[in-house]
């Protein structure tokens, strides 16, 4: 079994530069909050694809300070992406990857948890969603291929 996290950045003050927005009071409390939650689980993602933004990458800094360890990428096509991209880089893991993590925005994050998983509702800022692929390798996620385990909402 896979299992795809998806991970919506925390809330974001306003800024020049829309890619050097950093988190706001808010967003660095939603941040630690979700980092709080996903490492509480049973299963850590094994990797981190994360957004270049600087919102991003703050949300997910959250998340390494309590798992230092934790293997990260920067991918520039991951700033603003359409599910389709999102779901690419996720189809392109490698095999032996088990549990992995994508940080990134809207509306492509909830766009594609909803195309795999089907799930409805709000997706606000650090809102994290836990995708099971059953059967099959990460090439084989694809709409309405995932099951939704969990989905987190900062507020939850």
């Amino acid at each position: 079994m896979k299992t795809l996290y998806l991970l919506r950045h925390a809330s974001a003050a306003s800024a020049d530069d829309d890619l050097e927005r950093p988190l706001d009071p808010r967003g660095l409390a939603e941040a630690a909050h979700m980092a709080s939650v996903l490492t509480s689980r049973p299963h850590f993602p094994e990797l981190a694809l994360c957004s270049p933004a600087r919102r991003a990458r703050e949300t997910l800094g959250a998340l390494q300070r309590e798992r230092p360890g934790l293997a990260v990428s920067v991918d520039d096509g991951l700033y603003l992406a359409s599910p389709g991209e999102i779901l690419s880089r996720v189809q392109n893991l490698r095999s032996n990857l088990q549990i992995a993590l994508v940080v990134g925005h809207n509306p492509g994050i909830a766009a594609l948890c909803r195309s795999l998983a089907g799930a409805d509702g709000p997706f606000p800022a650090a809102c994290l969603a836990a995708i099971a692929l059953d059967e099959g390798e990460w090439v084989d996620f694809a709409p309405g291929r995932g099951r939704l385990l969990e989905l987190v909402r900062p507020n939850d």
